[in-house]
């Protein structure tokens, strides 16, 4: 019988918490409150409470659970007194006894649940609150939803307007308002991405304190709001900082340990709990720190089974890099049938000892995440681990031996802040080897390898530094280099083209126009580039500098193939082009060039970053092209699709053409087919 029989993940966290949808009864029993949760709901109902501060952001890394604690904030306030007391039975008397003093509760807070997304946040936000309407049970039956139902909102002015008009008209029937904005950060991205403001959220922090109706606004974030400005520059990531000042902040930073208690409650087993295992006491006898601390984790970490102990404490960390951030949470992990992943493991694995251990997660690590691993800052030293595992497996080394510089290398990159160092103790109940005697020859024979090595400020064997190349701190020195200059955009290649559907499918034509990008006008020779047209009939110029509307507008109406608009995410095309540019310069630099041809771990960590940034560039640009707003023919369009304003191009240039649905003979070079039937009908006739 596999491992998979035995061992299952637990529903609730099978998926991401939806707290437009989760919010039942049922969702609250064995929910974890553990005390960042606890920390972060009593911080939020005290200043509530003491200052009427009305505005919050919960700020922490992706999966951590924030959408879990918004959920139960609501669950505390909820209408519905089923869902209430589930909620308050998961929390202690302490934070009970602060919900009763900080918040009026008599008819339960509407509550308005966005989720943001693809869509603006004033749609999502409007459609949230609709739906609040009809959930809140002396709202749906009132005159206020059918007056609300009517309303039209499509601006920042007109929402807020709107809310502060409809609190009002609530306050009767409700004992406050609680807005949440989960994925809150992909409203900052819409924003960002169409050269938007913050009008709306710095109108939410300062508008909704004023009215009378208690309210409550808290958005979930992954970051501070000026991350989600790094590519317009400083300035505006000043104004963005600024904004977010009128909110309260509050870290939600969940702890090694308590990562460790999730994971416990996230593994369901058939079998009765056995406490005394004997790998769990074996490493927490290894471990320093705190005899309270290890009593904790004991039960935690035997209901990790089978997840290794060392590999339970690293998932958290592991989660919290930057290179997992919109990627993986630790759920997504164990739920994960990727390559090598924990639910494979399970389902492969009979052995009712065998544990998911750290060499296993290098395994899944290497397999799926390695290419968003070297283009993090974790890069140089994750290059540096594998060169050395490359380099071990290349000398035979036995697989005890590989498993345990597998160990070694996951703990020299993650364990700082689970406060887990490689010291022998670890080591010994990390694999395989349980001997002494054996564990040291392995480590022997991987420090004469320059695998590893051995510091002794820690007591602990690390990998061994095998590069002496800092590849991102070059990067920087190279785009500082470039100051203001345009290389970097002038070397941008980026050949797409968008074909005239429309045109093509009402006369059977197939025309296409090229996309081009430069740093202004300027940087165009356009009768060079009408002469070098190679089967494209028009060219779709993007500009990386704004120019005037009305030069553009005169310039297609003299030119009707030219469709040209400014990039709405200059900035960070720019960004992204300087880092591509610099990475060739090191490439193409004698020096650095000669080091990479013999530095295998830097020119690993070179290859993965230029990857990385050749493919966010073209992202940028693609969102660009499909996002601005297009000038043609003297004429603005800012909803049409590119193939749409392509057909209307070709219909207006090509007004003349005849309509030949036939693909055999319209088109520029005749088939193959066609010219031989043409040969055989004409020599028949002859």
């Amino acid at each position: 019988m596999t491992l998979s029989k035995q061992y299952s993940i637990a529903t609730r966290h099978q998926r991401s918490t939806r707290i437009d949808s989760d919010l039942i009864a049922d969702f609250f029993p064995g929910l974890v409150y553990h005390g960042t949760a606890q920390a972060s709901l009593e911080t939020l109902f005290r200043q509530f409470g003491q200052t009427g501060q009305s505005a919050y952001t919960l700020t922490g890394a992706y999966g951590s659970g924030k959408s879990t604690v918004a959920l139960l904030m609501a669950g505390l306030l909820h209408a519905d007194l089923g869902i209430r007391s589930a909620a308050i039975n998961t929390i202690n008397a302490e934070s009970q006894s602060l919900l009763e003093e900080s918040t009026p509760y008599k008819k339960g807070w509407l509550q308005i649940r966005a989720v943001g997304g693809v869509s603006g946040p004033v749609e999502s936000f409007w459609n949230a609150t609709l739906r609040a309407l009809e959930e809140h049970p002396k709202t749906h039956k009132t005159k206020v939803l059918n007056r609300y139902r009517k309303v039209s909102v499509e601006s920042d002015r007109e929402l807020i307007s709107s809310w502060k008009t409809l609190f009002d008209d609530v306050a009767p029937y409700v004992d406050g308002v609680l807005v949440i904005a989960d994925e809150m950060g992909k409203s900052l991205e819409f924003i960002n991405r169409n050269g938007g403001d913050l009008h709306l959220f710095q109108d939410i922090a300062e508008e909704l304190s004023r009215i009378d109706t208690p309210v409550i606004f808290l958005g979930l974030l992954h970051q501070t709001f000026s991350e989600y400005a790094k590519d317009r520059g400083t300035k505006l990531q000043d104004e963005w900082a600024k904004i977010q000042g009128r909110y309260s902040d509050i870290l939600y930073n969940v702890s090694t340990d308590e990562t460790v208690a999730l994971i416990s409650k996230s593994i369901k087993t058939t079998s009765a709990y056995r406490s005394g295992d004997e790998l769990v006491q074996r490493v927490l006898s290894a471990l320093e720190g705190k005899q309270q601390r290890k009593e904790l984790l004991l039960t935690r970490l035997e209901q990790c089974v089978p997840l290794h102990p060392l590999t339970a404490l690293l998932l958290g960390p592991i989660a919290k890099r930057r290179f997992s951030q919109n990627e993986r949470s630790t759920f997504s992990f164990l739920n994960s049938y990727e390559q090598f992943s924990f639910q494979l493991f399970l389902q492969q694995t009979s052995d009712q000892n065998a544990r998911y251990d750290l060499s296993h997660l290098w395994d899944y690590l290497e397999a799926n995440m390695e290419h968003a691993i070297l283009g993090s800052p974790d890069g140089h030293g994750w290059a540096t681990a594998a060169d050395a595992i490359r380099k071990a497996l290349k000398q035979d080394f036995s697989p005890q031996c590989i498993a345990l510089l597998k160990a070694i290398s996951l703990i020299t990159l993650f364990g700082k802040s689970a406060n887990l160092t490689a010291t022998e103790s670890v080591l010994l109940t990390a694999t395989d080897i349980t001997d002494k005697r054996q564990l040291k020859e392995c480590l022997q024979h991987l420090n004469e390898a320059s695998c590893i090595v051995f510091r002794k400020y820690l007591s602990s064997w690390v990998v061994f530094e095998g590069s002496d190349i800092d590849i991102a701190g070059l990067v920087e020195q190279k785009i500082e280099q470039l100051h203001n200059g345009n290389e970097a955009v002038e070397r941008i290649n980026f050949s797409s083209q968008i074909i005239a559907k429309g045109h093509y499918h009402e006369f059977g034509t197939l025309r296409w126009a090229a996309q081009t990008a430069a740093m202004q006008l300027s940087s165009f020779d356009i009768p060079a580039l009408i002469r070098s047209r190679s089967g494209e009939f028009a060219n779709f110029l993007l500009l990386l500098k704004e120019e005037p509307e009305e030069h553009l507008l005169d310039l297609t109406r003299n030119d009707k193939s030219l469709m040209i608009a400014c990039a709405p995410n200059a900035n960070e095309i720019i960004s992204l082009a300087n880092e591509k540019y610099a990475l060739e310069l090191i490439k193409s630099d004698n020096t650095t060039g000669a080091a990479l041809t013999h530095d295998k771990v830097a020119r690993e960590e070179h290859k993965a970053r230029s990857f990385n940034a050749q493919s966010a560039l073209n992202a940028a640009l693609t969102i660009a092209f499909n996002n601005a707003r297009w000038i043609h023919n003297g004429m603005v369009y800012s909803k049409e699709t590119m193939s749409e304003i392509a057909t209307f191009a070709a219909d207006s240039i090509f007004h003349q053409t005849p309509r030949i649905l036939n693909e055999l003979v319209n088109r520029n070079k005749l088939s193959g087919t066609a010219v031989s039937a043409l040969k055989k009908t004409a020599g028949s006739n002859a």
